[in-house]
């Protein structure tokens, strides 16, 4: 890989050159999970700047984009024939795609003008920058969505994973681009010390640090608990017939399970349980019924339980997807209201332009969002606050890191992956999860439908763990922590950085390469 900045690729060299990238973008992340990868991914994706025109480099920008989001989101396709049809569900796979690589399109057009600069310094500085900024502006708005970030390959190296505790996935993701960039600048002949300098110091540094951080997993004596995440293997795919599922033997089987599994995780010595998202076969509290069939559960073993269920609202007349806090007394101590909705799933953005949707079934269900300075939800004496994500909201690392920063002890992901299948998503969403407890020195305790429930330690390692579709209690030792690190202080901050970077590599590179002018377009 020896062309020069100013010798553009053929467009048969620069599409190979993107396919390639684009295979290992997906084979980085689950299912095949070779996280190093990515560290190398994008050398083939960047060696094409400056491409002969603009033009051009929004062809291969979109074409890797396509590739790379479309085979790392297949399985949305997969889920969604189920319900659309496979006709739909094609539709709806290439327009996630198309939203992905719209913004991977932003980033083309930037590296083509860094590229183009007299100063490689421009390229050099400006594009891991660049591309960290355009990451962000993918979590923004009611679209937004942070799966696909970069930094969620590295979930199984805590040492690496240690810098999220200093600037979130941002800086990760940002030294992951300059690694490539410098790996690029060497297959280029390019020998300038200083720049090669740069990201060996960066990445040198931020191994150091992870070294320095990453410590043997040995709660506090007297400080630590043990926790359950249930796992009860039970679709919640089922008809409802006013308050409750339609289907008496459903709600018969799902009491009966969980009793079953609060009393397999007394045995085991815990006194926080924590079950899957909407789990709770009717309103937690508005069915006195089933609610005092749980409080005397709950009320023999001296068991706090954290457990999804609908929580209506009656100002919206709607239902919010919601986690309750219920003691051991039967008392409710917080719930929580999911924020960060589905689109498409739990609302439709936009929705009043885009009525003709329902009927098309796009529309499952019209969800009311919860506010972002909700009360904490207490998860017990033993615990104190907990840090709430419902699903899809866990890989937005600014909401846990909100709750963690008003005092959460843990952080508590629920989630009903069913709908997965045995796809790749189950995995790369049970990935995000690592770098929520490494980001802000949490335990986390996941708790999944079907499959992967997890409990997580404060470096992204997973202490215990079951697999999909079967029934099982995940047990292991937790800390509730009052510590806070630099990202849990000031957020994102580090988009700053990125901003100012991009801005030296724009002065850097003031004015263009003589030898590319015809070919390049303003």
């Amino acid at each position: 890989m020896t062309n020069s900045n100013s010798v553009p690729l053929s467009v048969g060299q620069s599409i190979f050159r993107c396919v390639i990238s684009a295979i290992m973008f997906v084979l980085a992340f689950p299912h095949a999970d070779v996280g190093w990868l990515i560290w190398v991914t994008f050398i083939p994706f960047l060696s094409i700047f400056p491409a002969k025109r603009y033009g051009y480099a929004i062809l291969y920008s979109l074409m890797f984009g396509l590739l790379a989001y479309g085979g790392l989101l297949y399985w949305i396709e997969v889920f969604a024939s189920h319900i659309i049809g496979p006709a739909l569900a094609s539709v709806g796979l290439l327009l996630a795609a198309v939203a992905q690589a719209i913004v991977v399109v932003g980033f083309g057009l930037g590296a083509q003008w860094l590229s183009s600069r007299k100063s490689s310094w421009a390229f050099y500085l400006g594009a891991p920058a660049l591309w960290t900024i355009f990451e962000w502006i993918r979590q923004l708005g009611p679209l937004g969505v942070g799966w696909g970030d970069i930094a969620y390959t590295q979930h199984n190296f805590p040492v690496i994973l240690m810098i999220t505790r200093l600037t979130g996935v941002w800086g990760l993701g940002w030294l992951i681009m300059l690694a490539n960039m410098g790996v690029l600048f060497l297959l280029r002949g390019n020998r300038d010390l200083r720049q090669q300098t740069v990201w060996a110091t960066a990445l040198a540094l931020a191994v150091g640090y992870g070294f320095w951080q990453v410590k043997p997993d040995t709660p506090s004596p007297g400080h630590s608990i043990y926790a359950a995440a249930l796992q009860p293997d039970i679709s919640e795919n089922v008809p409802w017939n006013g308050s409750r599922p339609a289907d008496p033997r459903y709600i018969r089987l799902v009491m009966h399970t969980l009793d079953q599994q609060m009393a397999n995780a007394e045995a085991r010595g815990t006194v926080l349980c924590v079950a899957p998202e909407t789990y709770f076969p009717g309103y937690p509290d508005l069915d006195p019924e089933l609610r005092s069939q749980l409080n005397a559960s709950l009320k023999s073993r001296q068991q706090t339980l954290l457990i999804g269920g609908n929580n209506f609202k009656p100002k919206a007349m709607a239902d919010a997807n919601s986690l309750f806090s219920i003691w051991p007394d039967g008392t409710t101590h917080g719930i929580y209201d999911k924020q960060q909705l589905v689109p498409f799933g739990e609302f439709v953005p936009f929705g009043k332009y885009l009525t003709f949707l329902n009927s098309l079934h796009v529309m499952v269900s019209d969800r009311p969002a919860g506010g972002s300075k909700q009360p904490l939800v207490d998860a017990g004496p033993y615990v104190g606050m907990a840090a709430c994500a419902v699903c899809y909201e866990s890989s937005y690392g600014r909401l846990t890191r909100d709750q963690v920063k008003r005092g959460a002890a843990i952080i508590v992901i629920i989630t009903d992956d069913t709908w997965f299948g045995r796809t790749a998503a189950a995995r790369q969403h049970a990935a995000i999860a690592a770098i929520r407890a490494a980001e802000s020195d949490r335990y986390v305790v996941r708790s999944a439908e079907t499959g992967i429930s997890q409990i997580i330690d404060p470096y992204g390692r997973v202490l215990s763990e079951a697999g999909l579709f079967v029934p099982a209690v995940v047990v292991a030792q937790v800390e509730p922590k009052t510590t806070t690190t630099l990202y849990v202080e000031y957020g994102d901050w580090f988009i700053g950085v990125c901003f100012l970077l991009l801005a030296a590599g724009i002065v850097s590179g003031r004015g263009r390469r003589q030898k590319n002018d015809d070919n390049q377009v303003r």
